[in-house]
């Protein structure tokens, strides 16, 4: 069974992912067809991210190979993607309703001849604006007009009096009519694309393209998986030793190894470093990113990482590597009682910054307000129009409740309700020192705001004055 962990790695202050990516032990190897059928697309994804472009794809003119780019692009079953390849395979395009930050945080994007020449924001290819309305690069109406009940994966059963036009828009929203790309937004206008020249030709009512377009067949990927092989990097195992790698990396900086979950990781000062590459199947670990605190001499961690050659027959056969981002646990002093003075004095300088951060009105180049009225004046500059609108809709202050883990997040990360501020400081002198309570309040008191009640900031201060 595909596992699947979904992660919100950036949000829209209400809770929509703008940048999403998700993991699955299932990794994609997709291979898509010029209309014409003479050229192919072959698509190698290299990590459990998706989308990434952590991968390798190939052009295919029958079965010669005619070149290669270093990149994937992912398509899954389960997701709203799409790619295609042109009938010449000189042109690729590759839309996704997510953006991440591989691809610049674009939806579109369009390769030719191997180099990327075209990227576009859903804003920027389709009618949609979402700064002002709710709104997808892709057509959607499966709640509206599939019966679930009745349904079965990839066969759906349609609601009684759905249209043919409804029922033609669930299974293509975007399509590859020999070379001309058609893509349907939610408010079901039509951007029409040429991949020869690689430009917008219009964008145009679905209703005035549907007679040249129902008779078109869907273009399913061909899909095949391959098992993501989980590992520690500490854990890979050299093969000329057949010793872990913590234990040879041990020897050669002269710290002792400590596991995340080990008893004592959070009894010693413990030095981590980032590391992250690719493992092929020959073995050999190329490199993606490394650091090290000052501590640790990054270079001897190079040499170790790029001179060994590493047990990989835990890798599956179907990819020639894999993309490893996992350094869990980190490195310690060797001597118990100076490992322990260390961890005292990285928490006595934890303390100094947690005091300096308390003065400051900027917190990493993000304005920290000063009470709560100010909470509800930088609110009212960050949140995008169409985000008012919505809160202004609620017919009740407890909807506020939903943005808890959006909105209410970004404000308890980044206005230092957790790490120390000066509006940590604010509401701690008015007894109110739980970060997600703050975070409550801040929300209660912003949607009477946006509804016209501008003096609960001061209500507030005197409801709760400043405690001796």
């Amino acid at each position: 069974m595909m596992k699947i962990t979904l992660t919100l790695t950036f949000f829209l202050l209400l809770s929509i992912s703008a940048f999403t990516q998700s993991s699955t032990s299932q990794i994609p190897i997709t291979e898509v067809f010029s209309a014409n059928g003479k050229f192919s697309l072959k698509s190698f994804s290299y990590d459990d991210e998706f989308p990434t472009t952590r991968g390798k794809s190939i052009v295919y003119k029958g079965d010669k190979k005619v070149y290669e780019i270093n990149r994937s692009f992912d398509v899954y079953t389960f997701g709203q993607y799409f790619l295609t390849i042109s009938n010449d395979g000189s042109t690729i395009a590759y839309l996704a309703n997510a953006t991440y930050s591989d691809d610049g945080f674009k939806n579109v994007v369009i390769y030719k001849n191997g180099k990327r020449v075209q990227a576009y924001t859903t804003k920027e290819f389709s009618s949609c604006n979402p700064d002002v309305e709710r709104c997808q690069l892709f057509y959607n109406n499966s709640a509206i007009v599939v019966d679930n009940q009745q349904s079965k994966p990839g066969f759906p059963v349609f609601k009684t009096g759905t249209t043919a036009e409804e029922k033609f828009l669930n299974q293509q929203y975007v399509m590859n009519d020999q070379d001309t790309i058609y893509c349907v937004d939610s408010k079901k206008i039509v951007t029409v694309y040429d991949l020869k020249k690689c430009e917008i030709v219009k964008k145009v009512p679905f209703e005035s393209v549907y007679q040249k377009l129902k008779d078109l067949k869907p273009a399913i990927p061909k899909t095949d998986f391959f098992e993501y092989a989980y590992k520690y990097i500490p854990d890979f195992v050299i093969l000329k030793t057949q010793k872990n790698l913590a234990l040879e990396m041990e020897e050669k900086i002269g710290l002792k190894y400590v596991g995340i979950n080990t008893p004592d990781f959070f009894d010693y000062k413990i030095y981590r470093i980032t590391l992250a590459g690719y493992l092929n199947k020959n073995g050999n670990f190329e490199i993606d990113t490394l650091s090290c605190p000052k501590d640790i001499d990054e270079d001897k961690i190079r040499k170790i990482m790029t001179a060994n050659i590493f047990d990989a027959s835990f890798l599956s056969e179907k990819t020639e590597k894999q993309y490893f981002k996992f350094f869990s646990g980190g490195f310690r002093n060797p001597v118990d009682s100076l490992a322990k003075q260390e961890l005292l004095v990285e928490k006595e300088a934890q303390k100094k910054e947690r005091v300096r951060r308390l003065t400051l009105d900027s917190i990493n180049h993000i304005y920290i307000p000063v009470n709560l009225n100010d909470c509800f004046l930088q609110l009212d500059k960050i949140l995008k129009p169409i985000d008012k609108e919505t809160i202004k809709n609620y017919k009740s202050s407890g909807e506020m409740l939903g943005l808890h883990h959006g909105l209410g997040m970004w404000i308890r990360n980044n206005w230092g309700l957790w790490g120390g501020s000066r509006l940590q400081v604010y509401f701690g002198q008015r007894g109110f020192s739980e970060p997600d309570g703050v975070s409550g309040i801040i929300l209660d008191g912003y949607y009477d705001w946006i509804k016209g009640e501008t003096s609960g900031g001061a209500k507030f201060e005197q409801k709760y004055p400043v405690k001796n």
